[in-house]
């Protein structure tokens, strides 16, 4: 619900009740589907795809709260957090999956960053860009949050479409198309990649 007026101490506009319902739903429903497969395939590597969307569930379940409890700051800061800490966990699985499919596909020779190499570096700048945003977080604990921000902050309708269904939708993806296990062979590939856990050999 958009709202010009200052709703709370920590609110500048009343949360939807709905809007965060119905995000909470469909990250709990994606979550317990990568969790499955996790668990069924065992791609660990894609941990933080369930981490992620552990975090959404519990940032739009705090919002989902927030209206009935809107100067709760435990909830408040749950929110915040959960919402801007969960894309970094997903970005970190996409990173180790690319490059598991350029040693699959043989493709070493093609990648302008050397395979070994794609995981540290760009998993590293995922932990770096987590504890810089968590730290950001606490910040906000302790600013006025009521202060006057631009168009996108004094909105409610920006988090989800630019925020919760792109999100949801990353997951949806990769649930779909879910990697088991990527093995490059001298001869020939082995690529288990989708929801059916069927095989592709060439």
């Amino acid at each position: 619900m958009d709202n010009p007026d200052d709703y709370s101490d920590y609110w500048i506009y009343k949360p939807s009740i709905v809007g965060a319902a119905i995000a909470t739903g469909i990250f709990t429903v994606l979550t317990a589907i990568h969790i499955f497969r996790l668990s069924r395939i065992r791609s660990w590597f894609c941990i933080p795809f369930v981490l992620g969307g552990l975090f959404e569930v519990i940032g739009y379940a705090s919002r989902a709260a927030s209206p009935s409890n809107a100067d709760n700051f435990a909830l408040f800061i749950l929110q915040t957090l959960g919402i801007l800490l969960a894309p970094i966990l997903f970005a970190a699985s996409v990173y180790m999956i690319l490059g598991r499919l350029i040693r699959a596909t043989g493709a070493e020779s093609y990648a302008l960053i050397r395979v070994n190499w794609i995981t540290k570096i760009f998993v590293g700048g995922d932990i770096l860009c987590f504890a810089i945003q968590a730290g950001g977080g606490g910040i906000l604990a302790g600013a006025d949050t009521k202060s006057k921000g631009s168009y996108l902050l004094r909105h409610e309708w920006p988090i989800y479409v630019f925020d919760a269904v792109l999100m949801a939708i990353v997951l949806g993806i990769c649930q779909q198309w879910y990697f088991g296990s990527l093995k490059a062979k001298h001869d020939s590939m082995d690529v288990e990649m989708n929801s059916s856990d069927t095989t592709a050999s060439r």
